[in-house]
């Protein structure tokens, strides 16, 4: 015969496991829900740098999987906090945003939990410069999910420095961080302009819904930006190919077309830099 703590421990035991389960699943959710929409790349372009430094195989793999990791955790805190807002969003697996609700406590607890390991791994293996990477990665995803995300402009210098410091994780080029920072904010305004009628609703002031027209100035800024950062290594020719997303922005009727042409122009671009670059490592 089970006595009470028996029987209690007995149900307890396929709910903690079920709980744990379920947490495992969000914590990458997040990311893969992304990747399906095409997002995601800044894994892409972190694995490219590694390929191209030629560190040894145990190191490449804890970048990668750090990078990866640290991804996950974050895109899942982005969702985490935004839940109650993507229940409108006609964009977002509701499913998955009811989980994140349900799961409210525990699930920001471990997330939580799983980046301060992250910066311990990752300064116990890769050294500090990358641990600092990390740790600042993680900073400024806080800021912007609670504090800048509905704030124009500044939601744009805040990605291209979330891009850069992820970046920064497997290169010491600042020159090369600065380039992938600016395509992460170009790829940002592409995205926050596909979301504007769901930001409107949901009363996001983003650089596109808080800006009117002034927003096409932004991606015309960034642009510029890029074309400095890759006058050194491309020239001034090839380096003005820095204008394509914006000729895009302008000339295609659908931005999702827009966004996806830009997505492979960056990663052409990256790919040229990082071949013609000797700084990387």
């Amino acid at each position: 015969m089970q006595t009470p703590t028996t029987l209690s421990t007995t149900a307890a035991g396929p709910c903690a496991q079920s709980t744990s389960r379920r947490i495992a699943y969000l914590t990458g959710a997040s990311l893969w829900a992304r990747v399906v929409r095409g997002e995601g790349a800044l894994i892409a372009i972190n694995m490219t740098l590694v390929v191209f430094a030629q560190p040894p195989a145990w190191i490449a793999t804890i970048q990668i999987l750090v990078s990866a990791v640290l991804m996950a955790a974050l895109y899942a805190i982005n969702d985490w906090r935004d839940a109650e807002h993507d229940r409108s969003n006609p964009k977002k697996n509701q499913q998955l945003v009811e989980d994140l609700i349900e799961l409210r406590r525990p699930l920001f607890a471990w997330l939580c939990m799983l980046q301060v390991g992250i910066v311990a791994i990752a300064f116990a293996l890769l050294g500090s410069p990358a641990a600092l990477a990390v740790a600042a990665m993680i900073a400024i995803n806080f800021c912007y999910s609670w504090w800048l995300k509905g704030v124009p402009f500044i939601d744009l210098v805040i990605v291209c420095v979330w891009g850069a410091t992820f970046t920064a994780i497997v290169t010491t080029s600042w020159s090369l961080c600065l380039a992938v920072g600016l395509m992460t904010g170009i790829m940002h305004f592409f995205q926050i302009q596909e979301d504007r009628d769901v930001d409107a609703a949901n009363q996001v002031m983003t650089t596109v819904v808080g800006s009117g027209r002034a927003a096409n100035g932004a991606i015309a800024i960034l642009c510029a930006a890029l074309y400095f950062s890759l006058l050194d290594p491309l020239g001034p020719v090839w380096a003005a190919s820095a204008f394509i997303p914006l000729l895009l922005q302008r000339v295609c009727t659908d931005t999702a077309t827009a966004w996806m042409a830009s997505r492979i122009y960056c990663g052409v671009a990256v790919l040229a830099v990082v071949g013609l670059m000797n700084e990387i490592g």
